[in-house]
């Protein structure tokens, strides 16, 4: 489901789409965020504190609604260009992981390096 803006979706929202799912065995949030602020090739850059990447922080707040309201196990999966190391640090920190870089032309024709 496209949940639109992020900016603008509440617990109460999560909670009924969690309710509408009652023999749900996994929820998977797949995403990404802008890479405006974050791109190595943007000079100046922001990266998560910039206007269009700041999005990220949206992110770990929707995951726990989710977590609060699922009947099931939920996982989430986001995507974003290959950034230095200092971005890879902040983004790693906001959603609590290590990000993986993952280049797709091992699986299809795109030969496109990204991190999940």
């Amino acid at each position: 489901m496209d949940v639109g803006d992020v900016t603008k979706v509440t617990d109460a929202d999560v909670q009924g789409w969690c309710e509408a799912l009652p023999q749900a065995d996994v929820i998977i949030i797949a995403g990404g965020f802008p890479c405006k602020d974050t791109s190595r090739l943007k000079a100046g850059r922001k990266n998560l504190q910039g206007p269009q990447s700041g999005l990220a922080h949206h992110q770990p707040r929707i995951h726990a609604y989710f977590i609060k309201h699922a009947p099931c196990p939920v996982k989430y999966l986001f995507e974003n260009v290959v950034m230095d190391n200092s971005a890879v640090a902040e983004a790693n920190h906001t959603f609590g992981t290590h990000a993986i870089r993952v280049d797709a032309g091992a699986v299809c024709a795109a030969d496109r390096s990204r991190l999940y």
